[in-house]
């Protein structure tokens, strides 16, 4: 696909940020089925997922469009080896995202609430754009557009739970 790198290179430069910013989170967007993508090349793919152990990930199957330069290359991938592919890559992802949000278990975040859709849980979201919730105590009270120092006590497969720092509500 032209790129100008190779994994290598990208897995190096993660390493030295990771250096740099410990707490630092990678997400990415993965392409599977793109056209003369051979077996190896996505197990290659998935393995390098793990690899950078990346927060999060978009995974979407190659969808032909005419007139496109991939269009007209040989080896199109048939539409259920795409699906096979995106549901492996799928769970590869959901492999490093559970494996990142437990990596916040114990840490402090800043959490920007945003909104009040629960009567049960303050839902916000911490810079890395991690979903934070908190046991909403009191339903009337709001923390709609406050910013607060949220301690991660658990995670799940999508979000972490918490209780913040210095506030009573």
């Amino acid at each position: 696909m032209n790129r100008k790198y190779t994994a290598e290179e990208y897995y190096q430069l993660t390493e030295r940020i990771r250096k740099i910013f410990p707490d630092c989170s990678f997400t990415t967007d993965v392409m599977v089925g793109f056209p003369q993508e051979t077996g190896e090349d996505f197990a290659e793919s998935a393995e390098f997922v793990k690899k950078i152990g990346f927060a999060k990930v978009h995974v979407f199957r190659y969808s032909r469009r005419h007139g496109t330069r991939a269009d007209k290359m040989d080896g199109q991938v048939p539409e259920n080896v795409k699906t096979e592919r995106w549901q492996k890559m799928t769970a590869a992802a959901g492999e490093c995202r559970e494996k990142y949000l437990a990596s916040l278990v114990g840490k402090t975040v800043p959490v920007l609430f945003e909104r009040e859709n629960s009567t049960e849980f303050h839902h916000g979201y911490a810079p890395d754009y991690t979903l934070i919730k908190i046991s909403r105590k009191n339903p009337e009270k709001s923390l709609r557009n406050r910013i607060i120092s949220v301690i991660i006590e658990s995670s799940s497969s999508d979000d972490c739970f918490g209780i913040p720092e210095h506030l009573s509500y």
